[in-house]
């Protein structure tokens, strides 16, 4: 058996979990996991009205994201909008599983923007919405029916997961960038290449699972450089875990004074924690007791519990190798 992102070997027999009819696989070689087999997805998993715990704070299901009037940023994709990122001459940009268009809707204030998702209720809002490149295909639908059409950007966000053939996935996307071209996306954050206990984070949801190094690892493999990588510190998400002291935490915590956000600091009390708590037994005595003592043991118990239940969303972005910097 091969890893289907570094198609290192695998044993048969190394599976950690099971889900239904999956297993699921750690790879020793990148750092990232999957299940297996990659097969069973269909897009009527999107279009039920029932809940779905992939999509936040309320369990709304992805129905509920085709109601135009809640519709907004999703936080993953706000590190796309820094300055670097802005063009400094014409450029073009096509969002892969764009869904109703968010993103592209504040892109295409810098950008000539192209958007397709698979999912006719999202495409249909985008374009109620005044987006009118929305068109409801596949990556390789789109390609087909727009021979040699390349992009100087190429996003596509929380869809990465999702893929039962990742390299054939970003060689399709690298089929429509330019050879300057760079692309930008997100992806659920894992500590370890261990799924989340959430449907979510199961076939036939998701069937990869991304470290940070597993994922800088797949990008590099795949002929992309001046790979950034980031945790992104979703408020909403987060919001949940109220009512923690937050200058208790900061000290506790060594975190930086320009570091107030909530969603920041239970992100990174909750990280804190989770090292800390692999520490040997002398050394928690020597350092997690004492923080403990600033910080009520009920809140970090709080926050811990409150953070596993959450997709912390992991921004990336690289340039295709060999492409010359900047838009």
């Amino acid at each position: 058996m091969e890893c289907p992102l570094c198609q290192g070997r695998i044993d048969e027999k190394a599976f950690t979990k099971s889900h239904e009819s999956y297993k699921f696989y750690p790879c020793p070689t990148c750092g990232a996991g999957f299940w297996w087999p990659l097969s069973g997805q269909s897009s009527d998993i999107y279009d039920l009205k029932g809940t779905n715990s992939v999509l936040g704070t309320t369990q709304e299901s992805y129905f509920y994201r085709h109601n135009e009037e809640v519709l907004k940023l999703d936080e993953y994709h706000k590190p796309f909008f820094r300055e670097g990122n802005m063009p400094k001459r014409p450029a073009t940009l096509i969002d892969v599983g764009c869904a109703e268009g968010a993103f592209l809707r504040q892109a295409q204030k810098y950008f000539d923007v192209t958007g397709i998702d698979f999912d006719e209720h999202s495409v249909s809002v985008a374009r109620k919405a005044g987006l009118s490149n929305v068109y409801c295909a596949s990556l390789e639908q789109f390609a087909r029916d727009n021979p040699g059409k390349k992009f100087d950007v190429v996003t596509f966000f929380e869809v990465l997961e999702h893929q039962q053939d990742p390299t054939g996935f970003v060689r399709g996307v690298k089929g429509i960038l330019k050879d300057d071209g760079m692309i930008a996306g997100s992806v659920p954050l894992h500590m370890n290449p261990e799924p989340i206990a959430l449907d979510g984070d199961l076939p036939p949801h998701h069937f990869l699972i991304f470290t940070k190094a597993g994922l800088r690892h797949f990008l590099e493999k795949m002929g992309f450089s001046e790979i950034e990588i980031s945790e992104v510190f979703a408020g909403e998400q987060m919001r949940r875990a109220s009512g923690v002291n937050t200058t208790l935490l900061k000290k506790a915590f060594f975190i930086k004074d320009n570091e107030t956000s909530e969603s920041s600091l239970r992100f990174r009390a909750y990280m804190q924690a989770r090292k800390l708590a692999r520490l040997s037994l002398p050394l928690v005595n020597a350092v997690f007791v004492p923080l403990r003592m600033m910080t009520k043991k009920k809140d970090i118990e709080k926050i811990t519990e409150e953070s596993k239940a959450q997709f912390i969303p992991m921004y990336f972005q690289a340039k295709r190798k060999g492409g010359s910097a900047g838009l």
